[in-house]
């Protein structure tokens, strides 16, 4: 009996040192509990992207939406402007440069007229071979004269004083149809130039077509009182001063 309660004893011994080796485990509490904190997390972690993700795409549309940075005190772009350019004035002279008109014997007389500023590239080219076209014209180089008012015309055709001017040329040489056409020309592109005016007032005058003459005679001086003193001192209308009519113009009288 003694042996079997040893034995038993001994089994029983056994047992309970198996228990106390994984009692830790045993008793360590339900399996799972560490689930619910882990859902947690991933429920937590899942809002926030849902929350972040929008937000992130408005602030996102907000700053492409806005406009660039201008940065304080920065200079504004530089826009380029048209540069005034001064009237043409022949080397050497002073005042505004001088238009010639047709005194007697076809002589080039110049007179002074007021000359407008270049508007263009063109009648900024131009205006060299004028210059020299009236230096030339001055000094009685009349075949240069012609061939760089020609020039001048190439660059810029509606320049009206170099148009005048080859006209009063062309008056010299007897050429009335061509000179007509070119001071006809300069009136059309500018109404208040009086230099054509009184040039085709001579042509008419040396042909004799006194009416005609006075016509134009009378624009130009309302354009320029001062084209009644240069009538009286031309040869070219000696026709016309002696008539009624340019006594009606000196006297200031109309029609």
């Amino acid at each position: 009996m003694s042996y079997i309660n040893e034995a038993l004893k001994k089994a029983q011994r056994d047992r309970e040192s198996r228990y106390r080796r994984f009692g830790g485990i045993i008793a360590s509490g339900p399996v799972g509990t560490e689930k619910p904190s882990k859902r947690k997390l991933v429920i937590g972690a899942v809002i926030a992207l849902i929350v972040l993700i929008p937000t992130g795409l408005l602030m996102a549309v907000y700053f492409l939406q806005q406009p660039s940075l201008v940065i304080k005190g920065s200079p504004p772009p530089v826009v380029s402007g048209t540069d005034e350019t001064k009237s043409a004035m022949v080397p050497g002279e002073k005042g505004p440069a001088m238009i010639p008109t047709v005194t007697a014997g076809g002589a080039a007389q110049v007179k002074d007229a007021a000359v407008s500023p270049g508007e263009s590239p063109s009648r900024r080219e131009a205006d060299v071979p004028y210059r020299e076209a009236l230096a030339a014209q001055r000094r009685g180089d009349y075949k240069r004269a012609e061939d760089l008012y020609q020039q001048a015309l190439i660059l810029d055709p509606g320049h009206v004083r170099a148009l005048n001017n080859l006209g009063v040329l062309f008056m010299d040489q007897k050429k009335k149809r061509e000179a007509v056409a070119l001071f006809n020309r300069a009136i059309v592109l500018k109404k208040d130039y009086v230099d054509p005016y009184y040039n085709l007032a001579c042509i008419y005058a040396r042909i004799d077509e006194i009416d005609e003459s006075i016509r134009y005679l009378k624009i130009a001086v309302a354009i320029n009182r001062d084209v009644k003193n240069w009538a009286v001192k031309d040869a070219d209308m000696k026709n016309v001063v002696t008539s009624d009519e340019f006594k009606k113009i000196m006297e200031g009288q109309k029609n």
